[in-house]
Parts: structure tokens; C-alpha cells; sequence
């Protein structure tokens, strides 16, 4: 299940804070993109894309962070060291 997602526009600058809700607890990151980017992004997502796909733009810690509402500390717990993008290990 994702975890509850909510958008905190901070005015002015060129990205979104997204609070995640999920199995971890409630947790908060920043991610550079507009919030017109974000809904675009995320309506891919919400219609069937990858989340790779849709949100091509983030790294795989900020996806896994709108999958499960991990911080990026609570992965390195749970999953050790991420694997660089693109690797087929």
C-alpha cells in the first residue's frame, strides 16, 4: 500500500516538499521539481507508469521515498548501501 502523500509548496523556491505517511512513520523531503511537474509526474505514476518512467527526474531514494514514505536513512537501514542507477546487479 503507498503511504498518504501530501504536497508542502514552500513559495518561491524551484521544488516541493512531500510528506509521506507510511509504515515507517511520517516523514518529510524535498524534491526539485515544480508542483506542476509533481502532478504531472505523479498522474503517469497514478495511470499505470513505472514510477521510474513517470518520474524520471528523481533518484531512486526519492522514488522509493513516494513508493513507501522511507526517508533516506530508513533505506540505508533497511536495504544497506543503494545500488547506482542503471546497474543490473
Amino acid at each position: 500500500m503507498r503511504p498518504q502523500l501530501t504536497l508542502i509548496e514552500v513559495s518561491g523556491q524551484p521544488y516541493v516538499s512531500v510528506r509521506a505517511v507510511g509504515f515507517m512513520g511520517e516523514n518529510i523531503m524535498p524534491l526539485p521539481m515544480s508542483k506542476a511537474k509533481f502532478m504531472e509526474c505523479f498522474n503517469k505514476w497514478n495511470a499505470g507508469a513505472m514510477i521510474q518512467d513517470a518520474f524520471k527526474c528523481l533518484n531512486a531514494v526519492q522514488r522509493e521515498f513516494l513508493i513507501s514514505g522511507m526517508s533516506a536513512a530508513q533505506q540505508k537501514e533497511m536495504f544497506g548501501k543503494p545500488e547506482p542507477e542503471g546497474s543490473m546487479n
